[in-house]
C-alpha cells in the first residue's frame, strides 16, 4: 500500500452514476432547505458535512 495515493475506483458500465446532490446542483435551494430542517428540528435529515463547510466558511469571511 502506498500511502497519500488513493487508487481511482473503475468506472461500472451497469452501475449508474450518483445523482448529483441538491448542494451541487441548486445551492439557493439547499439553502432554503437546510434552514426549514433546521427550524423544524429535522437534524437527522441535514447535510451536516456540507452545512458546517459553509459555516466554517462564513466564519472566515468575518474574520
Amino acid at each position: 500500500m502506498v500511502w497519500g495515493f488513493r487508487r481511482r475506483k473503475l468506472m461500472n458500465p451497469e452501475k449508474p452514476m450518483p445523482t448529483p446532490s441538491l448542494y451541487e446542483t441548486d445551492f439557493y435551494a439547499w439553502t432554503q432547505e437546510q434552514a426549514f430542517l433546521l427550524r423544524k428540528h429535522q437534524s437527522s435529515q441535514l447535510d451536516l458535512l456540507n452545512l458546517i463547510e459553509e459555516i466554517e466558511s462564513l466564519g472566515k469571511q468575518v474574520s
